[in-house]
This record gives C-alpha cells, sequence and structure tokens, in this order.
C-alpha cells in the first residue's frame, strides 16, 4: 500500500467514491404472535399444500433420474404418506402450471389482504411461509421418493427371475441417494425460478401500485438463489451466480480472511468501517463494487490507482491466484462437474500438484 499512499490522498478517496452502506432487514410489525406468544401463526391454502406437494415430487422424480421407477407399479402394501397424489405418468405441464397458478393466487391474495388491513407485512410474512414450506417439504419429497424406491429392492430380490432387475434398481437407488445434493438443489431452483418470475411479472407491480416503491428493498431478499439450499450455501450456485469463496480451513479466501483484506483495504480508503456492523453494511451493497473498480473512465487517474492497489493487496494477502481462479472456474463447471466439485476445480486451476 506504499505506492498508493504515495500517489493519492486517501480522504480524498472517499470523497470522490461515495459507498452505500446497505443493512438487509425484514419488518414484521403490527401483527399479532401466535398460539406460543413468540411466533406468527400462518396457515396455508389445503389446495395449495397439495399442489406444492406434488410437483416437488415430480421435480425430485425427474432431476433424480427415477420417472420409470417412481411411475412403476409397487409390489409393496404401505406407499409414502408424504408423496400426495400417487400417478403413474411422468410430470405434465399441466400439473406445473396448476402449481404456479396456485402459487400466485395465495400470494396475491395476501397483498389483497394486506392492502385492506394496511399492513404490508402481512403479505411479507406470507411469502415467509411459503418459502420455509417449500424448503422443507424439498427434503421430506427427496426421503419419501428415496423409500419408495427402496421398498421395491425386497420383492424383486427375493424372486430370482427378477435378480437382475433387483441389481439394477439397488445401483439406481444408490445412486439416486449419492446425488441427493445435486438433484435438491436443481429442484430448489426451479422453485426459486417458478417464484422470482411470479414476483417480476405480476407481484411486484402489484405491490408498488398498492404500498408504493418503500419496500423493493425487502422484497429483494426474496431474489436470492441460496434461499433454496440446505444451509444458505451452495459452491456451484456461488460460482455461477456469485462468488466462489474458500471452504476449507487452509483457504486464504475463506469469508473471514477475505473480509479482513476488504476491511483493511476500505479503511485505507478513507471509509468508516471500524467494526463489524459497518463492514458488513459496505459490503452488503453490490453497487459499491463497481463504484470502487469498474465505473467511470478507465484512464481516469484515481480509478486506476484503486483497482491497482486492491490488486496489489490482493497479491499481499496472497489470495490473487484463488480469486483469479473462482471466476475461471465457472464456465469449466458444465465440462468437469461432477464429479469433480466446483472446489476441487478452482484448487486444481492453482496448484499444479
Amino acid at each position: 500500500m506504499n505506492w498508493f499512499r504515495q500517489r493519492i490522498a486517501l480522504g480524498e478517496c472517499a470523497a470522490q467514491l461515495a459507498l452505500r452502506a446497505y443493512t438487509p432487514s425484514l419488518a414484521l410489525t403490527g401483527l399479532l404472535p401466535g398460539i406460543d406468544n413468540l411466533r406468527h401463526d400462518v396457515h396455508l391454502s389445503p389446495k395449495f399444500l397439495q399442489l406444492a406437494r406434488a410437483h416437488i415430487a415430480r421435480l425430485i422424480v425427474q432431476y433424480g433420474g427415477v420417472k420409470d421407477l417412481y411411475a412403476e407399479e409397487r409390489p409393496v402394501v404401505r406407499p409414502p404418506s408424504i408423496i400426495t397424489p400417487e400417478s403413474k405418468q411422468p410430470p405434465r405441464s399441466k400439473e406445473t402450471t396448476e402449481f404456479k397458478d396456485a402459487l400466485l393466487d395465495l400470494l396475491t391474495a395476501a397483498l389483497n389482504r394486506a392492502k385492506s388491513e394496511d399492513n404490508l407485512c402481512l403479505a411479507t410474512l406470507c411469502r415467509l411461509a411459503v418459502i420455509k414450506f417449500l424448503r422443507q417439504e424439498m427434503m421430506a419429497q427427496f426421503t419419501a421418493v428415496l423409500e419408495r424406491c427402496q421398498a421395491r429392492l425386497p420383492f424383486y430380490e427375493a424372486q430370482p427371475l427378477q435378480s437382475q432387475r433387483g441389481i439394477e434398481l439397488r445401483e439406481r437407488t444408490a445412486q439416486f441417494k449419492l446425488a441427493r445434493k445435486t438433484i435438491l438443489r436443481k429442484a430448489g431452483q426451479e422453485l426459486f425460478s417458478t417464484l422470482r418470475d411470479a414476483e417480476k411479472t405480476v407481484l411486484a407491480r402489484m405491490r408498488r401500485s398498492l404500498f408504493g416503491n418503500a419496500t423493493d428493498g425487502e422484497y429483494e431478499l426474496f431474489l436470492n438463489r441460496l434461499l433454496f439450499t440446505e444451509e444458505g450455501r451452495d459452491d456451484f450456485l456461488n460460482a455461477e451466480h456469485y462468488v466462489l469463496l474458500g471452504n476449507y480451513e487452509r483457504d486464504p479466501d475463506r469469508l473471514g480472511p477475505m473480509k479482513t483484506v476488504v476491511g483493511d483495504f476500505l479503511r485505507a480508503l478513507g471509509y468508516a468501517a471500524e467494526n463489524e456492523w459497518e463492514l458488513d453494511a459496505l459490503l452488503s451493497e453490490p453497487e459499491n463494487a463497481q463504484a470502487l473498480v469498474a465505473a467511470g473512465d478507465p484512464e481516469d487517474p484515481l480509478r486506476k490507482a484503486v483497482l491497482t492497489a486492491w490488486v496489489e493487496q490482493l497479491e499481499s494477502e496472497g489470495v490473487l491466484a484463488h480469486v483469479l481462479a473462482a471466476y475461471a472456474a465457472a464456465p469449466l463447471l458444465a465440462e468437469y462437474s461432477p464429479p469433480i466439485n466446483p472446489q476441487q476445480l478452482k484448487h486444481a486451476l492453482i496448484s499444479r500438484d
């Protein structure tokens, strides 16, 4: 940073490159507590729940490659109780459309009720409840489909004439189980796309007409693809849509160390990020990266100096190769993953070994 300090007044940098702070939040005020006096009770439409369960089961069957096993006559007596309704037919566009229509009807009804009671938090609460239900149901339906496949194994293995079919079924069931994370990711992104389309085509316009633009920032939180992942993180989604930070203890580009690097850089530029909350607020605004290193005239001395200083700091912290590899790995995922996961692919670009 010595070169940078000699060529630019750090106090002037903060004045010329104004950054914004953003703290994600959801307002849930004016709502009555539920029966436990802590949370809010939400009762979703039984029709919507039934259609959602069936739709998620179809997605898991489709992305798991077990359509024929799922549709096959089952030799066992007791079916899994979660999958409803049971069908021998492959997923049909009509069924998918019914789910989308039911979802849109539910969310527009929530907006209309919120308007009648003059409290947008009712619509926000409904959206949260829908997302929570869909997340939970993905796990439940995967387990149900897996149990349905496993339930056939004893029948085929007990009959000599069906032994080959039993071996095939066991192998495919094992593959389905191993591909759990991939299947749930694809099903989750299908649900995310459905919600996003409903938001962009109908709900956002309707909400603005009823309540204005004041709450747009809150609803941007619902347009995050990581909502439909198990732990709010997924290397494939991060690589394709966000940034692939390190996961392992030895990785210098883990979230914690990278926040330290960015915090030091921002303080050197004269921005007030003295504590964790202030730094998080600056990092939560994507436009700040654009303002720092991408916007304006590329030949502008200030811009070039900031970008050069940032590259030098990444080099001095030993993370520049990891940052470059994270972006270089993204277009290679379709060719190499699976079986290689994104982190392994990133390290393969860095380490010759």
